[in-house]
Protein backbone atom coordinates (compact mmCIF):
# COMPACT_ATOMS: atom_id res chain seq x y z
CA UNK A 1 0.00 0.00 0.00
CA UNK A 2 2.63 2.55 1.06
CA UNK A 3 5.07 1.61 -1.67
CA UNK A 4 2.33 1.73 -4.30
CA UNK A 5 1.28 5.18 -3.11
CA UNK A 6 4.89 6.39 -3.25
CA UNK A 7 5.26 5.02 -6.78
CA UNK A 8 2.08 6.73 -7.95
CA UNK A 9 3.22 10.10 -6.59
CA UNK A 10 6.83 9.81 -7.77
CA UNK A 11 6.43 8.18 -11.17
CA UNK A 12 2.81 8.26 -12.37
CA UNK A 13 0.59 11.14 -11.26
CA UNK A 14 1.81 14.46 -12.73
CA UNK A 15 1.93 17.72 -10.70
CA UNK A 16 -1.61 18.76 -11.59
CA UNK A 17 -4.80 18.82 -9.49
CA UNK A 18 -6.43 15.43 -8.91
CA UNK A 19 -10.06 14.72 -8.02
CA UNK A 20 -11.30 11.44 -6.56
CA UNK A 21 -14.42 10.06 -8.24
CA UNK A 22 -16.02 7.14 -6.39
CA UNK A 23 -18.65 4.85 -7.93
CA UNK A 24 -20.73 2.33 -6.03
CA UNK A 25 -23.34 0.21 -7.77
CA UNK A 26 -26.51 -1.73 -6.81
CA UNK A 27 -26.02 -4.80 -4.64
CA UNK A 28 -26.81 -7.37 -7.32
CA UNK A 29 -24.34 -5.82 -9.73
CA UNK A 30 -21.67 -5.83 -7.01
CA UNK A 31 -22.07 -9.58 -6.70
CA UNK A 32 -21.92 -10.05 -10.46
CA UNK A 33 -18.76 -7.94 -10.75
CA UNK A 34 -17.15 -9.87 -7.90
CA UNK A 35 -17.54 -13.07 -9.95
CA UNK A 36 -16.81 -11.65 -13.41
CA UNK A 37 -13.64 -9.55 -13.91
CA UNK A 38 -14.66 -8.76 -17.52
CA UNK A 39 -17.92 -7.26 -16.30
CA UNK A 40 -15.96 -5.24 -13.74
CA UNK A 41 -13.75 -3.88 -16.51
CA UNK A 42 -16.77 -3.02 -18.66
CA UNK A 43 -18.46 -1.09 -15.84
CA UNK A 44 -15.20 0.69 -15.00
CA UNK A 45 -14.72 1.65 -18.65
CA UNK A 46 -18.24 3.05 -18.71
CA UNK A 47 -17.64 5.01 -15.50
CA UNK A 48 -14.33 6.55 -16.60
CA UNK A 49 -15.81 7.27 -20.02
CA UNK A 50 -18.62 9.28 -18.41
CA UNK A 51 -16.20 11.25 -16.22
CA UNK A 52 -13.90 11.98 -19.19
CA UNK A 53 -16.90 13.03 -21.26
CA UNK A 54 -17.90 15.53 -18.58
CA UNK A 55 -14.35 16.94 -18.28
CA UNK A 56 -14.11 17.53 -22.03
CA UNK A 57 -17.60 19.01 -22.08
CA UNK A 58 -16.73 21.46 -19.28
CA UNK A 59 -13.49 22.47 -21.01
CA UNK A 60 -15.41 23.16 -24.21
CA UNK A 61 -17.57 25.50 -22.14
CA UNK A 62 -14.32 27.16 -21.04
CA UNK A 63 -13.47 27.70 -24.74
CA UNK A 64 -10.76 25.04 -24.83
CA UNK A 65 -10.97 23.42 -28.27
CA UNK A 66 -9.07 20.68 -30.10
CA UNK A 67 -8.09 17.15 -29.06
CA UNK A 68 -8.24 16.74 -25.27
CA UNK A 69 -6.95 13.69 -23.41
CA UNK A 70 -7.72 12.84 -19.81
CA UNK A 71 -5.98 10.48 -17.39
CA UNK A 72 -6.76 8.51 -14.25
CA UNK A 73 -5.62 5.78 -11.90
CA UNK A 74 -8.33 3.55 -10.45
CA UNK A 75 -8.20 1.28 -7.41
CA UNK A 76 -10.84 -1.45 -7.48
CA UNK A 77 -11.90 -2.19 -3.92
CA UNK A 78 -13.94 -5.26 -2.97
CA UNK A 79 -14.83 -4.44 0.62
CA UNK A 80 -16.43 -1.99 3.02
CA UNK A 81 -15.64 -1.22 6.65
CA UNK A 82 -17.74 -4.20 7.82
CA UNK A 83 -15.81 -6.65 5.55
CA UNK A 84 -18.86 -7.04 3.33
CA UNK A 85 -18.29 -7.84 -0.35
CA UNK A 86 -18.69 -4.48 -2.08
CA UNK A 87 -16.95 -4.08 -5.45
CA UNK A 88 -16.60 -0.36 -6.15
CA UNK A 89 -14.18 2.06 -7.78
CA UNK A 90 -11.93 4.83 -6.42
CA UNK A 91 -10.68 6.76 -9.45
CA UNK A 92 -7.98 9.41 -9.05
CA UNK A 93 -8.80 11.51 -12.11
CA UNK A 94 -6.60 14.35 -13.33
CA UNK A 95 -8.82 17.38 -12.77
CA UNK A 96 -8.58 18.56 -16.35
CA UNK A 97 -7.16 17.40 -19.68
CA UNK A 98 -4.01 17.61 -21.80
CA UNK A 99 -3.82 19.21 -25.22
CA UNK A 100 -1.08 19.07 -27.86
CA UNK A 101 0.23 22.56 -28.65
CA UNK A 102 1.55 23.97 -31.93
CA UNK A 103 5.17 23.52 -30.76
CA UNK A 104 4.46 19.78 -30.16
CA UNK A 105 4.47 20.18 -26.37
CA UNK A 106 1.51 19.17 -24.21
CA UNK A 107 -0.38 21.59 -22.00
CA UNK A 108 -2.66 20.79 -19.09
CA UNK A 109 -5.97 22.64 -18.87
CA UNK A 110 -7.56 22.50 -15.38
CA UNK A 111 -11.31 22.10 -15.32
CA UNK A 112 -13.71 24.11 -13.17
CA UNK A 113 -15.08 22.16 -10.20
CA UNK A 114 -18.29 20.21 -10.83
CA UNK A 115 -21.44 21.25 -9.04
CA UNK A 116 -24.05 18.86 -7.68
CA UNK A 117 -25.98 18.84 -10.95
CA UNK A 118 -22.83 17.92 -12.89
CA UNK A 119 -22.22 14.89 -10.67
CA UNK A 120 -25.88 13.91 -11.07
CA UNK A 121 -25.48 14.15 -14.86
CA UNK A 122 -22.46 11.82 -14.76
CA UNK A 123 -24.37 9.37 -12.53
CA UNK A 124 -27.30 9.34 -14.97
CA UNK A 125 -24.95 8.70 -17.90
CA UNK A 126 -23.28 5.80 -16.06
CA UNK A 127 -26.68 4.29 -15.19
CA UNK A 128 -27.98 4.41 -18.76
CA UNK A 129 -24.79 3.08 -20.33
CA UNK A 130 -24.42 0.21 -17.87
CA UNK A 131 -28.01 -0.77 -18.66
CA UNK A 132 -27.00 -1.15 -22.29
CA UNK A 133 -24.45 -3.79 -21.31
CA UNK A 134 -27.37 -6.12 -20.64
CA UNK A 135 -29.62 -5.21 -23.57
CA UNK A 136 -30.47 -7.88 -26.16
CA UNK A 137 -30.33 -11.66 -26.29
CA UNK A 138 -26.86 -11.69 -27.85
CA UNK A 139 -25.19 -9.89 -24.99
CA UNK A 140 -21.72 -11.36 -24.35
CA UNK A 141 -22.17 -11.33 -20.58
CA UNK A 142 -25.46 -13.20 -20.84
CA UNK A 143 -23.87 -15.81 -23.09
CA UNK A 144 -20.81 -16.26 -20.90
CA UNK A 145 -22.37 -16.00 -17.43
CA UNK A 146 -26.16 -16.34 -17.68
CA UNK A 147 -26.59 -16.64 -13.92
CA UNK A 148 -24.48 -13.57 -13.17
CA UNK A 149 -26.15 -11.60 -15.94
CA UNK A 150 -29.57 -12.47 -14.52
CA UNK A 151 -28.54 -11.22 -11.10
CA UNK A 152 -27.13 -8.00 -12.53
CA UNK A 153 -30.19 -7.43 -14.72
CA UNK A 154 -32.49 -7.99 -11.75
CA UNK A 155 -30.49 -5.46 -9.75
CA UNK A 156 -30.63 -2.89 -12.51
CA UNK A 157 -34.41 -3.31 -12.75
CA UNK A 158 -34.72 -3.11 -8.97
CA UNK A 159 -35.81 -6.72 -8.50
CA UNK A 160 -34.53 -9.15 -5.89
CA UNK A 161 -32.80 -12.08 -7.63
CA UNK A 162 -31.82 -14.32 -4.70
CA UNK A 163 -32.86 -15.22 -1.17
CA UNK A 164 -36.25 -15.46 0.45
CA UNK A 165 -37.58 -12.35 -1.36
CA UNK A 166 -36.51 -13.52 -4.82
CA UNK A 167 -38.75 -12.10 -7.54
CA UNK A 168 -40.18 -9.28 -5.41
CA UNK A 169 -39.66 -5.69 -6.60
CA UNK A 170 -37.45 -3.37 -4.59
CA UNK A 171 -38.28 -0.20 -6.45
CA UNK A 172 -40.12 -0.13 -9.78
CA UNK A 173 -40.77 2.65 -12.27
CA UNK A 174 -44.28 3.13 -13.57
CA UNK A 175 -44.94 3.25 -17.30
CA UNK A 176 -43.70 6.50 -18.78
CA UNK A 177 -41.76 7.50 -15.67
CA UNK A 178 -38.10 8.29 -16.23
CA UNK A 179 -35.29 7.55 -13.75
CA UNK A 180 -34.29 10.57 -11.73
CA UNK A 181 -31.15 11.44 -9.82
CA UNK A 182 -31.07 12.21 -6.12
CA UNK A 183 -28.56 14.57 -4.56
CA UNK A 184 -27.08 12.79 -1.53
CA UNK A 185 -24.70 15.53 -0.38
CA UNK A 186 -22.06 17.89 -1.66
CA UNK A 187 -21.02 16.65 -5.14
CA UNK A 188 -22.73 13.32 -4.47
CA UNK A 189 -25.63 11.94 -6.51
CA UNK A 190 -27.44 8.61 -6.94
CA UNK A 191 -29.46 7.13 -9.81
CA UNK A 192 -31.18 3.79 -9.20
CA UNK A 193 -28.44 2.57 -6.88
CA UNK A 194 -25.53 4.03 -8.89
CA UNK A 195 -23.87 6.44 -6.47
CA UNK A 196 -21.09 8.85 -7.51
CA UNK A 197 -19.10 11.01 -5.09
CA UNK A 198 -16.62 13.61 -6.35
CA UNK A 199 -16.02 16.02 -3.48
CA UNK A 200 -12.37 15.16 -2.69
CA UNK A 201 -9.75 17.16 -4.60
CA UNK A 202 -5.99 17.51 -4.11
CA UNK A 203 -4.20 20.64 -5.35
CA UNK A 204 -1.37 20.37 -7.86
CA UNK A 205 1.39 21.19 -5.32
CA UNK A 206 0.04 19.09 -2.45
CA UNK A 207 2.09 15.95 -3.10
CA UNK A 208 1.89 14.79 0.52
CA UNK A 209 -1.88 15.07 0.43
CA UNK A 210 -1.92 13.17 -2.85
CA UNK A 211 0.21 10.38 -1.38
CA UNK A 212 -2.13 10.14 1.62
CA UNK A 213 -5.08 9.82 -0.78
CA UNK A 214 -3.24 7.12 -2.75
CA UNK A 215 -2.66 5.19 0.48
CA UNK A 216 -6.36 5.47 1.25
CA UNK A 217 -7.57 4.11 -2.09
CA UNK A 218 -4.98 1.31 -1.98
CA UNK A 219 -5.61 0.28 1.62
CA UNK A 220 -6.24 -3.37 2.61
CA UNK A 221 -9.70 -4.48 3.78
CA UNK A 222 -8.75 -4.84 7.43
CA UNK A 223 -6.71 -2.84 9.91
CA UNK A 224 -5.25 -4.49 12.99
CA UNK A 225 -6.14 -1.39 14.98
CA UNK A 226 -9.86 -2.12 14.51
CA UNK A 227 -9.64 -5.81 15.44
CA UNK A 228 -9.35 -7.06 19.02
CA UNK A 229 -9.52 -10.51 20.55
CA UNK A 230 -11.96 -10.91 23.44
CA UNK A 231 -11.54 -13.11 26.49
CA UNK A 232 -14.03 -15.65 25.09
CA UNK A 233 -11.90 -16.12 21.94
CA UNK A 234 -14.19 -14.16 19.65
CA UNK A 235 -13.04 -11.12 17.71
CA UNK A 236 -14.42 -7.60 17.94
CA UNK A 237 -14.27 -5.56 14.72
CA UNK A 238 -14.77 -1.84 15.24
CA UNK A 239 -16.72 -0.05 12.53
CA UNK A 240 -15.33 3.20 11.14
CA UNK A 241 -18.65 4.90 11.82
CA UNK A 242 -21.54 3.80 14.02
CA UNK A 243 -24.56 2.47 12.12
CA UNK A 244 -27.94 4.14 12.36
CA UNK A 245 -29.14 1.48 14.82
CA UNK A 246 -26.24 2.27 17.17
CA UNK A 247 -23.99 -0.67 16.19
CA UNK A 248 -20.32 0.18 16.77
CA UNK A 249 -18.66 -3.27 16.57
CA UNK A 250 -19.17 -6.62 14.88
CA UNK A 251 -18.65 -9.79 16.92
CA UNK A 252 -17.04 -12.57 14.88
CA UNK A 253 -15.60 -15.97 15.66
CA UNK A 254 -12.20 -16.75 14.06
CA UNK A 255 -13.95 -18.94 11.52
CA UNK A 256 -16.47 -16.23 10.70
CA UNK A 257 -13.66 -13.72 10.15
CA UNK A 258 -12.00 -16.06 7.64
CA UNK A 259 -15.39 -16.56 5.98
CA UNK A 260 -15.72 -12.78 5.59
CA UNK A 261 -12.22 -12.42 4.14
CA UNK A 262 -12.45 -15.18 1.51
CA UNK A 263 -14.84 -13.33 -0.86
CA UNK A 264 -12.64 -10.24 -0.69
CA UNK A 265 -9.74 -12.01 -2.44
CA UNK A 266 -9.49 -10.55 -5.96
CA UNK A 267 -10.16 -12.83 -8.90
CA UNK A 268 -7.01 -14.32 -10.49
CA UNK A 269 -5.33 -12.51 -13.40
CA UNK A 270 -7.37 -9.36 -12.78
CA UNK A 271 -5.46 -6.24 -11.71
CA UNK A 272 -7.01 -4.13 -8.95
CA UNK A 273 -5.00 -1.03 -9.93
CA UNK A 274 -5.79 0.29 -13.41
CA UNK A 275 -4.26 3.12 -15.46
CA UNK A 276 -6.29 5.10 -17.98
CA UNK A 277 -5.90 7.72 -20.70
CA UNK A 278 -2.57 9.52 -20.81
CA UNK A 279 -1.42 7.49 -17.78
CA UNK A 280 -2.02 4.14 -19.47
CA UNK A 281 1.13 2.12 -20.19
CA UNK A 282 0.62 2.21 -23.98
CA UNK A 283 -0.23 5.91 -24.17
CA UNK A 284 2.03 7.87 -26.52
CA UNK A 285 1.69 10.89 -24.25
CA UNK A 286 2.66 9.16 -21.01
CA UNK A 287 6.39 9.97 -21.13
CA UNK A 288 5.57 13.67 -21.54
CA UNK A 289 3.06 13.70 -18.68
CA UNK A 290 4.41 11.64 -15.78
CA UNK A 291 6.66 13.39 -13.20
CA UNK A 292 10.07 14.40 -14.49
CA UNK A 293 13.40 14.38 -12.70
CA UNK A 294 16.57 15.85 -14.15
CA UNK A 295 14.96 16.33 -17.56
CA UNK A 296 13.91 12.67 -17.84
CA UNK A 297 10.80 10.95 -16.73
CA UNK A 298 11.29 9.10 -13.47
CA UNK A 299 10.27 5.78 -15.00
CA UNK A 300 12.55 6.10 -18.05
CA UNK A 301 15.51 7.09 -15.87
CA UNK A 302 14.89 4.13 -13.57
CA UNK A 303 14.74 1.73 -16.51
CA UNK A 304 18.00 2.99 -17.99
CA UNK A 305 19.90 3.04 -14.70
CA UNK A 306 18.64 -0.31 -13.43
CA UNK A 307 21.04 -3.21 -13.79
CA UNK A 308 19.98 -6.67 -14.89
CA UNK A 309 18.09 -8.39 -12.08
CA UNK A 310 18.19 -5.30 -9.89
CA UNK A 311 14.99 -4.41 -8.05
CA UNK A 312 13.34 -1.00 -8.46
CA UNK A 313 11.46 -1.29 -5.16
CA UNK A 314 11.90 1.53 -2.65
CA UNK A 315 14.50 0.57 0.00
CA UNK A 316 12.88 -0.43 3.28
CA UNK A 317 14.63 2.32 5.26
CA UNK A 318 13.53 5.01 2.80
CA UNK A 319 9.94 3.76 2.92
CA UNK A 320 9.89 3.79 6.74
CA UNK A 321 11.21 7.34 6.75
CA UNK A 322 8.67 8.41 4.15
CA UNK A 323 5.62 6.86 5.79
CA UNK A 324 6.35 6.98 9.53
CA UNK A 325 8.95 9.78 9.64
CA UNK A 326 11.39 7.36 11.30
CA UNK A 327 14.99 7.41 10.07
CA UNK A 328 16.18 3.96 11.15
CA UNK A 329 19.62 4.48 9.58
CA UNK A 330 20.42 7.50 11.76
CA UNK A 331 22.69 6.55 14.68
CA UNK A 332 21.02 7.46 17.98
CA UNK A 333 24.42 8.19 19.61
CA UNK A 334 26.47 10.15 17.09
CA UNK A 335 23.83 11.12 14.51
CA UNK A 336 25.87 9.59 11.69
CA UNK A 337 24.53 7.40 8.91
CA UNK A 338 24.51 3.65 9.31
CA UNK A 339 24.68 1.20 6.43
CA UNK A 340 24.27 -2.54 5.99
CA UNK A 341 27.72 -4.11 6.00
CA UNK A 342 26.79 -7.77 5.70
CA UNK A 343 23.97 -10.26 6.08
CA UNK A 344 25.00 -13.01 8.48
CA UNK A 345 23.41 -16.38 7.69
CA UNK A 346 25.66 -18.80 9.63
CA UNK A 347 23.80 -20.02 12.72
CA UNK A 348 26.93 -20.20 14.89
CA UNK A 349 27.93 -16.65 14.01
CA UNK A 350 24.39 -15.39 14.58
CA UNK A 351 24.29 -17.04 18.03
CA UNK A 352 27.65 -15.50 18.95
CA UNK A 353 26.58 -12.02 17.91
CA UNK A 354 23.24 -12.22 19.73
CA UNK A 355 24.92 -13.64 22.82
CA UNK A 356 27.35 -10.69 22.86
CA UNK A 357 24.33 -8.37 23.15
CA UNK A 358 22.61 -10.64 25.73
CA UNK A 359 19.83 -11.52 23.27
CA UNK A 360 18.34 -15.01 23.30
CA UNK A 361 19.49 -16.88 20.19
CA UNK A 362 16.77 -19.52 20.44
CA UNK A 363 13.84 -18.93 18.10
CA UNK A 364 10.42 -18.86 19.81
CA UNK A 365 8.41 -22.04 19.58
CA UNK A 366 5.50 -21.81 17.18
CA UNK A 367 2.29 -23.25 18.54
CA UNK A 368 0.58 -25.98 16.55
CA UNK A 369 -2.29 -24.91 14.31
CA UNK A 370 -5.68 -25.08 15.96
CA UNK A 371 -8.29 -27.47 14.54
CA UNK A 372 -11.30 -25.90 12.84
CA UNK A 373 -14.13 -24.83 15.16
CA UNK A 374 -16.79 -27.42 15.87
CA UNK A 375 -20.49 -26.62 15.83
CA UNK A 376 -21.49 -28.78 18.82
CA UNK A 377 -25.20 -28.05 18.35
CA UNK A 378 -25.09 -29.36 14.79
CA UNK A 379 -22.99 -32.34 15.85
Amino acid sequence: MNETAAHLVDAVLPPVPVRQWVLTVPHGLRYAMARDPKLTSAVLKTFLGAVSWWIRKRLRQQNVQGLLKTGAVTAIQRFDSALALNVHFHALVLDGAYQRQADASVRFWPVAAPDDEDVAEVAMRVYRRVLKLFDGDNDEFTAREPGMAAIAAASLSKMVATGGRRGFPVRRLKAGERPTSRLMGSRCAEVQGFNIHANVRVADKDRQGLEALCRYVGRPPLSDARLQEREDGNLSLQLKRAWSDGTTHLLLSPGELIEKLIPLIPRPRAHTMRYHGVLAPASGWRAEVVPRKGGKTVELAAQRNRGVGESIRIPWADLLKRVFKIDVLACSRCGGRMKVLAVVMNETAVAAILGHFSIDAEAPQIAEARPPPVDWEAA
